[in-house]
């Protein structure tokens, strides 16, 4: 199980709003199949939170943002103020995320704050985010292999 381009070419896509290809890249390679397309979006979840929340970032920053991600989305990305927050919480802290919550909702919730954490980064930038959660999913597949 490794991480590929194509796993990182449907992310872009995602985040970029192509879905014919990320339409494209899925019925090509499945990614609802295993664990490869969930790791490379929680690391880029971590990797985008990390850069968009300054290193002196509080609590306070972390509501602000989540209240405007639910503002701006409204009724058409209705998501859980609490889940949002802890989330955001867990990967600037480095700990693990611990709320309960449904699967599909912790997905859910976790790609409509990674489409605003990286709203205003360039196609570079977000490329080189999404190189950087590659290799930190390929890290991590690694690591829980040889345990």
């Amino acid at each position: 199980m490794t991480i590929s381009s194509h796993h990182v070419a449907a992310l872009h896509a995602a985040l970029t709003d192509d879905a014919d290809a990320f339409d494209r890249i899925d019925r090509e390679i499945g990614l609802g199949e295993g664990r490869d397309f969930p790791a490379l979006l929680t690391m880029a979840f971590i990797t985008a939170s990390h850069l968009r929340f300054a290193s002196d970032w509080s609590t306070a920053d972390v509501i602000k943002f989540v209240s405007q991600v639910r503002i701006r989305d409204g009724d058409r990305a209705p998501v859980s103020p609490t889940l949002a927050e802890q989330m955001i919480l867990s990967a600037l802290r480095d700990t693990p995320f611990s709320v309960p919550a449904e699967a599909t909702a912790t997905a859910y919730t976790q790609f409509i704050l990674m489409r605003r954490l990286v709203s205003d980064l360039g196609d570079e930038r977000l490329s080189l985010l999404l190189a950087q959660a590659q290799d930190s999913a390929n890290q991590w597949i690694a690591e829980q292999a040889s345990i």
